[in-house]
């Protein structure tokens, strides 16, 4: 039960795995075993030397009661199982003294029954301090926040906005949060029981989800530690080394499982996920359709929505087709079954049935809340249209991508969306058109809705730049830095600006800030996923600052080299990024004064 709860949701992991439906009737199979013993366990009989085990497993039986509830209460409108899941509460204070968790979870119910005065008193005894608190206690609420995903979103909860990129990295960089509060959770749980083993492997999983590979490795190697005739441990690291780029350690744990659990499927969906990130697309197909041809209790269907990934990037549109048909005949719940569809419709010309696709992802992803004609559902289509797919498409379709999301932006304010995000999108796909007047004229506007919106402003001061217009771009990259000091992007773009403008100190001077906002040490040990983009931004403050005769020509160089070669390394280990970094360096019109540097040349060789 524990490991089907665990591997609910796709949020801090690339392969998703299991129908949460597997746990519910896991931890139903449970309690049915249990109820053989009696109340309080009387007919299990052990012997002398073995009482203790009753108390351990009546503290697990607590513990299943409460992971069962908060599954069920996770998955969609309860309102009518509610009185059933307070009996399972009931039944959980049987086994144990009532716990945070335990008043947390029952006022939630209390509220799914319209009972407000029930609700707020077990509140109380949730957050009184006088009421036992546990490692459970904090590792269900970390289960809590890793599995609300919008209590992680930076925006207006866009559900494709950790799968974005640009083609060009001044732009965005990948804009997920990762559940930094569920992280604390599970480390609060671990300073109560340094043996707890879910808190360790989704500690190790939301350490993934921060592009943190080799930290998740630790987590994940304590787990292995604590039980290692378990696969799940195993499984988990192996997927971690892969995402590290260290395969053959990952090989070794995937060996590991083979040789140990030969019918653990989930580790050979893993393994063929170390092949796909290791650009071996027939040995990753090879797994997975090992996984497919599994005995059907066993088979995981998202073998199927891994392999038609990889028939899309391979051009191989109608095989791909087939596969997302089949996940979503057997899950239709899964959402990004029905996004990757829509990218190969749109890919075969097919406008009309991927827009219906992309209207069920985005109803599954946003719930209640969306309205397909609703101006906010226009909105959202385009952003897929923009952030999501035209980075993805060849390079010979991407305009049209960005004019597929004009349209629907346009669509969005002609039904009376009116929003400083909207006119933000809508200004970046005419700006990718190149339609610069047309793109200034919709940010001022945004801006007249909220004169601090940061990334307005940068976008705007973009444009300006790109008009010739530098004073008027220095004001705007000025203003959005004092509205968010911390803004590297914002940052970097001042600097450059003043660079441009031979401003040294001042070019100099914003470089570090913008480091220091990414958090990179002295050897650029920045952590995070899309950390490249700054590091990146301010190699071209310092490849512009070399662009004139001084004594700190070459210095400035080789700084600039130092931070190219660590956004490489950085963009390598970032499996979700679809964004070309090295075609972008190739590309960058900052880097001129670098090109005739053997070191630089090295770099595409």
């Amino acid at each position: 039960m524990q490991f089907y709860a665990a591997s609910s949701d796709p949020a801090a992991e690339r392969a998703p795995y299991y129908d949460l439906q597997r746990g519910l009737r896991a931890g139903r199979q449970a309690l049915q075993t249990a109820k053989t013993w009696g109340p309080e366990l009387r007919r299990l009989v052990l012997s002398e030397q073995n009482t203790g085990l009753k108390e351990e497993l009546k503290a697990e039986l607590y513990e299943l009661h409460l992971v069962m509830v908060q599954a069920r209460l996770q998955t969609d409108d309860v309102a009518d199982d509610a009185e059933a899941l307070l009996k399972l509460l009931d039944r959980a204070a049987t086994f144990a003294k009532p716990t945070r968790s335990f008043y947390r979870l029952r006022a939630e119910c209390a509220d799914r029954l319209g009972q407000d005065q029930r609700a707020t008193e077990d509140r109380r005894r949730a957050k009184d301090p006088r009421t036992p608190t546990t490692a459970l206690d904090h590792f269900l609420l970390g289960e809590h926040y890793r599995t609300n995903a919008a209590d992680h979103s930076t925006d207006d909860h866009s559900p494709y906005d950790h799968w974005a990129d640009s083609s060009d990295p001044w732009k965005w960089g990948p804009r997920h949060t990762p559940p930094q509060r569920a992280i604390t959770e599970y480390r609060s749980a671990l300073k109560k029981d340094p043996r707890h083993f879910w808190a360790h492997l989704q500690l190790g999983r939301c350490l993934l989800g921060l592009g943190r590979p080799s930290d998740a490795v630790e987590a994940l190697g304590t787990c292995v530690a604590l039980k290692p005739g378990s696969p799940w441990g195993y499984n988990a690291r192996g997927l971690a080394w892969a995402l590290a780029g260290d395969f053959d350690a990952a090989q070794e744990d995937f060996a590991h499982l083979s040789k140990n659990h030969p019918e653990f499927y989930p580790a050979r969906l893993n393994r063929g996920v170390a092949y796909w990130l290791n650009d071996r697309p027939q040995k990753a197909i090879a797994e997975f359709n090992a996984v497919l041809q599994a005995p059907e209790d066993q088979r995981l269907i998202e073998a199927a929505l891994y392999r038609g990934q990889i028939y899309l990037e391979s051009g191989k549109y109608d095989q791909a087709i087939q596969d997302f048909d089949r996940v979503i005949e057997q899950r239709p719940g899964l959402a990004a079954a029905y996004r990757n569809r829509a990218e190969v419709l749109l890919l075969q010309g097919k406008h009309d049935r991927a827009i219906d696709d992309i209207n069920t992802f985005l109803a599954l992803s946003l719930g209640d809340q969306f309205d397909p004609d609703s101006p906010e559902a226009y909105h959202q289509r385009g952003r897929f249209l923009l952030r999501y797919l035209r980075p993805r498409v060849p390079p010979s379709q991407r305009n049209k991508a960005a004019q597929w999301a004009a349209d629907e932006f346009s669509a969005a304010s002609g039904r009376g969306g009116r929003s400083a995000a909207l006119l933000f999108d809508w200004g970046t796909a005419r700006e990718m058109l190149g339609e610069f007047p047309a793109a200034l004229v919709v940010f001022s506007k945004g801006l007249e809705l909220d004169a601090e919106h940061v990334d307005l402003r940068i976008e705007r001061g973009i444009v300006y730049e790109q008009d010739g217009k530098h004073d008027l771009a220095m004001a705007d990259f000025k203003e959005a830095v004092r509205v968010d000091p911390e803004n590297a992007q914002a940052i970097t773009r001042r600097g450059y600006a003043s660079a441009k403008k031979r401003l040294a100190a001042e070019a100099e001077h914003d470089a570090v800030r913008a480091l220091l906002a990414a958090k990179a040490g002295p050897n650029l040990d920045v952590t995070g996923a899309g950390d490249y983009f700054v590091l990146h931004n301010v190699a071209c403050i310092y490849a512009e600052l070399s662009s004139e005769e001084s004594d700190r020509k070459e210095a400035y160089q080789d700084l600039a080299m130092k931070l190219i070669r660590r956004a490489l390394e950085l963009w390598r280990l970032d499996d979700r990024s679809h964004h070309d970094e090295l075609d972008s360096i190739r590309r960058e019109p900052a880097f001129e004064p670098l090109r005739q540097r053997e070191d630089f040349q090295q770099l595409f060789q």
